[in-house]
């Protein structure tokens, strides 16, 4: 069950990053709420389907304290967008996405400080191959693509991505807590779909174009493809935190970064030098090795 789930999250990752790529909208606020309304109502089905064949109450171990925690989930999601979409406007992208992969290090660290649980210098040296080959195959590509013609403030940009990533340290060790005091998967999946929702609505309805912009994201197959990934990413979550480092699962899937670049070489016909198809291979093993130490 549990390498089910990694390969689940692998596809995922991949998935969520080439449907942001190739989505039509450009409006950062559009792309949330169109992501936030696919993910609530992909929410529902498995909600629904649980609450007439489980074998537990649906609410059975919800509490205030887990409400909190959900509710944090959801505003450091949504802070870690809009960071995100500020650093991305100063850094290459493929700088960005591979210098982000940092916080990994961090979440490791202290998902087994607050959690504990197994962490082996074999997963310590994997990790931090990974975080490496990560950043050398970001300064590749960009280097590949001559940096553009657009001019890069990478003062702010890195100042953005580090808040992104202490953002993402701390979203990403809440699936944890609510793990740990029994919340299901599930049903953490629906709240935190439901709250970042209403939050988007009200900017939504603030720019009074709800249902232009309701119609608009609804025909858009690659934003069902970010809320599907983003459903079956979250509600798998909850049951890896508890079996393994959540720094080790967001670690094995960081192998997305492979399909990707084999989407991007095959479908989109992106050119892909040597030293790039080397780092990917390193990344493809120790990855996989991270998945079964």
């Amino acid at each position: 069950m549990v390498y089910f789930l990694l390969i689940l999250m692998i596809f995922c990752n991949a998935g969520e990053t080439i449907g942001y790529k190739n989505t039509k909208n450009q409006n950062q606020i559009d792309i949330l709420y169109g992501v936030t309304l696919w993910s609530f109502l992909l929410s529902l089905p498995p909600l629904i389907i649980f609450a007439i064949f489980g074998k537990t109450p649906l609410f059975a171990n919800f509490n205030f304290t887990v409400l909190a925690f959900v509710l944090l989930s959801a505003v450091f999601t949504i802070a870690s967008i809009v960071t995100w979409a500020s650093a991305s406007k100063h850094l290459p992208m493929s700088i960005a996405e591979g210098v982000s992969e940092i916080y990994i290090a961090f979440l490791t660290f202290f998902s087994w400080l607050i959690f504990g649980g197994k962490l082996s210098y074999w997963h310590i040296i994997l990790i931090a191959l990974v975080v490496v080959a990560c950043f050398v195959l970001a300064f590749i590509q960009n280097k590949g693509e001559g940096g553009g013609d657009k001019k890069y403030n990478y003062k702010f940009g890195f100042i953005f991505l580090s808040v992104w990533v202490v953002l993402s340290v701390i979203k990403g060790l809440i699936p944890g807590a609510v793990a740990n005091d029994g919340m299901n998967g599930i049903v953490y999946n629906f709240i935190l779909s439901t709250m970042m929702l209403l939050a988007s609505l009200v900017i939504i309805l603030s720019k009074r174009k709800f249902k232009k912009t309701t119609l608009a994201v609804l025909k858009d197959p690659w934003l069902f493809v970010v809320g599907l990934c983003r459903t079956v990413s979250q509600i798998s979550l909850i049951y890896l935190a508890l079996k393994m480092n959540l720094g080790i699962v967001e670690a094995v899937s960081v192998f997305g970064i492979v399909i990707i670049m084999l989407y991007e070489r095959i479908i989109m016909k992106e050119k892909i030098s040597i030293a790039s198809y080397i780092i990917l291979i390193i990344i493809a093993i120790s990855t996989a090795v991270l998945g079964i130490v």
